[in-house]
């Protein structure tokens, strides 16, 4: 589901795209539980997607999730957890 998600999202069907993120994530959470880096993944691309949607107050929430996911798995120092901290603050300026 997430690769179809990805797909639809390039093609700019959000809806679509959002439907298997959220595919995506349920199986994820069921497989994996909430504190992995693929369910940080999902809620990262799912933030994007929203992004694009100019929906900047509901990708922050995914991207804090992505965040926080990130630092307790790979440290406040990492490069993926510094760039998603950084999405935070973009799609919070996003909202207004």
């Amino acid at each position: 589901y997430f690769r179809l998600g990805n797909a639809w999202s390039q093609k700019k069907e959000y809806d679509f795209a959002m439907i298997n993120y959220m595919k995506a994530l349920n199986a994820r959470l069921q497989l994996l539980g909430d504190n992995h880096l693929e369910i940080a993944e999902v809620y990262h691309a799912i933030g994007m997607n929203l992004m694009a949607q100019k929906k900047g107050e509901e990708a922050a929430s995914h991207f804090e999730k992505a965040y926080e996911i990130r630092k307790k798995l790979l440290g406040e120092d990492d490069q993926f957890t510094i760039e998603t901290l950084c999405l935070v603050f973009d799609a919070k300026e996003a909202k207004n």
